[in-house]
């Protein structure tokens, strides 16, 4: 394979991409068997770290001993899978690569690509042997402080005692190995396939820079093939980027859990060995993310070079059309290459920094009860669905703040045509709409302020004599003295009650502009069915609002998208933890409390779907709205117009989370089937 040579060298190694070579169909289906079995080899021996983590542990120590290996496991079985079912795109990229305008064209470009082909070479195999590294260090190290004591490299679970017999374990030893050599490669394989798909976007780029200086003969063709070849290469990023997006977003929340996990176990460490054993996890660990956003931040700095390629260039002497081809290329050159992970977090430095901030914040504060006070799965979970909760209601605050001059705008549109009603009637609609919006955030507000003061007034009457706070949390003091513990109990019950603002303010207004969709689809239905006189110019009215209404609930979706991807994953865990929590409750108050605070969660996340829901069939209902309409006495140019409405009305109005799911009652359903999912199998490790 000419292009990625290394990587796919290891591609072929771990059964993952059919080499050209292979002729004959018994070497081809044996290939495949071999695929197979790598497949299910990686995936039981990811069931052996879970099923350990479902049935073995029992305090903080053991899950963070287990947990980063276990995501690392999974997360790199998801990547061979995802690289197995796109296939076919991973072999249309590299068949882009091999056709103009991105092949060279003189001794120039000729070795502008052999320079990167070396480095891409040089980096994939520097990125492989550091891997390998971190694996003989885990090696290593067990070979030298645990094997002698019939301990595995990694707390796994399986169904016999390994510890019977020195043939057992070796055995038992020998499969853990292989199952971290084949992650080690499946590491290498992906990320050094993506990093070379991005240092090759970098080489177009400067393939392209090259052809800018060296613009001769029909300057007009030259620069139309300039042209082409720079929006081809936008094109090709935009492949790449849709290929690996979710990808990268779960790869970067797993980085971020399994980086404070192993921070945890290097600070627990005693023996110098594990020190070095788990030093080396991290360091691979954070080369990992950080190999991505280097290379993604490379791409994104070589597009916005373009436009000072065009300004050293020999422009002056050229034609006038010459000169605007130049602008339409450093035009395009504004808007630079991105790629992003879940279209939500761009690849770059600045998100590296921003990861590593993250993690220490997360590993020094968001953590510090569980690591330091908790000793057993229920603390845990008493500890665990509050911090969540806390945690994204800070985050709703932040997006909210940050997006604050977009949501006064979208208000202040409603006021102003084509929203604003033009009649009694629509006023009436209007009026209608107000009133429910009113009547449902009050009810919603009055759910959540129940559920939260309940919470304190239990504590009060039955913690507060014990010095026992709402609350399981670290304090850098002794609260047990009457005036702190007050002290501590009021800042509990103020952040509380602020985190309640929060939520209620935020998913009021989402359902709030939501229902002013709705309200403005009934509004549309209105003007449709009263389309008489001048029904021409009353047509391209309504097309107008209908185009509005659209861009409308685009705009609310990009600025609440991270919003309602941050509830949907948490509310998951918020749900599983709060039923386990149930399960184990005896007194009839506390009880009482948890099932305020589920039903609170439950209406939480069924008031962002079933809005969203109604949303999609109101704009489903707009082909309806115009047969009802008295359409039969409309011209033909009018006709036409409402044809156009009909036929964008075949794809509704969807609201995602993040772009990857839907807002709707199937979602919600698939929610709670996931969190009772969950619940069974923490009721199991009981």
């Amino acid at each position: 394979m000419h292009v990625l040579r290394w990587t796919f060298k290891l591609f072929i190694a771990s059964g993952y991409f059919l080499p050209p070579t292979l002729k004959s169909p018994t070497k081809r289906f044996l290939y495949n068997l071999y695929t197979v079995f790598v497949t299910l080899y990686m995936w039981s021996y990811c069931l052996t770290l879970i099923m350990h983590i479902c049935y073995d542990v029992e305090t903080q120590d053991d899950l963070s001993e287990n947990f980063g290996i276990s995501v690392t496991a999974v997360i790199t079985s998801c990547k061979l899978i995802n690289l197995v079912i796109g296939r076919k795109t991973i072999i249309h990229m590299l068949d882009l690569l091999k056709k103009k305008p991105f092949v060279p064209e003189n001794n120039g470009e000729v070795e502008i690509h052999a320079k990167y082909d070396n480095l891409i070479e040089k980096v994939a195999m520097f990125y492989t042997i550091q891997v390998v590294c971190c694996v003989l260090a885990l090696v290593g190290t067990t070979l030298v402080s645990d094997f002698k004591l019939k301990k595995l490299m990694f707390p796994a679970w399986f169904p016999f005692d390994f510890t019977s017999s020195w043939s057992a374990f070796s055995i038992t030893f020998i499969y853990q190995l292989v199952g971290l050599m084949i992650i080690a490669t499946g590491i290498s394989m992906f990320d050094t396939f993506f990093a070379g798909l991005l240092l090759q976007i970098c080489c177009q780029f400067e393939m392209l820079m090259n052809r800018l200086h060296n613009i001769e003969g029909n300057e007009i063709q030259s620069l139309k093939n300039c042209v082409w070849h720079h929006n081809t290469i936008f094109r090709f990023a935009e492949i790449v980027n849709k290929f690996f997006n979710k990808m990268m977003f779960v790869q970067f929340m797993v980085s971020t859990v399994a980086i404070c996990f192993t921070l945890y176990q290097l600070t627990e460490a005693n023996d110098s060995l594990q020190i070095i054993g788990w030093a080396s996890f991290m360091f691979s660990a954070l080369m990992q993310t950080f190999y991505f956003c280097w290379f993604g931040d490379a791409a994104k700095v070589k597009s916005l070079d373009i436009s000072n390629t065009v300004y050293n260039s020999d422009w002056a002497n050229l034609s006038n059309n010459a000169r605007k081809m130049l602008v339409i290329i450093m035009a395009r050159s504004l808007t630079p290459v991105e790629i992003t992970s879940a279209y939500i977090l761009p690849l770059n430095l600045e998100s590296f920094k921003g990861l590593m901030k993250t993690t220490y914040s997360a590993y020094n504060m968001l953590i510090l009860d569980i690591i330091i006070n908790v000793e057993n799965q229920d603390q845990f979970s008493d500890n665990f669905y509050i911090t969540l909760v806390v945690f994204v209601s800070g985050c709703k605050l932040s997006i909210i703040l940050k997006h604050r001059e977009s949501i006064l705008s979208l208000i202040e549109s409603l006021e102003r045509e084509p929203f604003s009603p033009m009649n009694d009637e629509e006023e009436k609609i209007q009026m209608k709409y107000n009133r429910t919006n009113e009547r449902i955030a009050i009810c919603y507000t009055i759910l959540v302020e129940v559920a939260a003061i309940w919470i304190f007034v239990r504590a009060f009457l039955t913690d507060f004599k014990k010095r026992k706070l709402v609350f399981r949390a670290w304090l850098p003091y002794d609260y047990s003295e009457l005036l702190p513990y007050t002290f501590s109990y009021t800042y509990e019950v103020a952040t509380s009650l602020l985190c309640s603002c929060q939520n209620v303010a935020s998913d009021t207004l989402f359902a709030g502009l939501l229902i002013q969709i709705n309200g403005q689809f009934e509004i549309l239905e209105e003007r449709l069915r009263n389309i008489e006189e001048d029904s021409n110019y009353s047509a391209k009215q309504c097309v107008k609002h209908y185009q509005q209404i659209y861009k409308f609930s685009k705009t609310v979706n990009e600025k609440f998208k991270i919003i309602l991807f941050l509830q949907f994953c948490t509310i998951a865990f918020t749900l599983c933890f709060n039923l386990y929590r149930m399960t184990n409750i005896t007194m009839l108050s506390k009880f009482l409390e948890a099932s305020l605070f589920l039903i609170r969660i439950i209406a939480q996340i069924l008031y962002y779907c079933w809005f969203s829901n109604e949303v999609k069939l109101k704009s489903l209902q707009v082909p309806s709205m115009i047969f009802k309409s008295n359409w039969a006495s409309w011209d033909t140019k009018t006709k036409k117009i409402l044809l156009v409405i009909m036929t964008r009305a075949t794809h509704p109005i969807e609201f995602t989370s993040g772009y990857l799911v839907t807002l709707n009652l199937d979602s919600f359903v698939a929610l709670m089937k996931t969190s009772y999912s969950v619940f069974n199998l923490l009721q199991q490790t009981k």
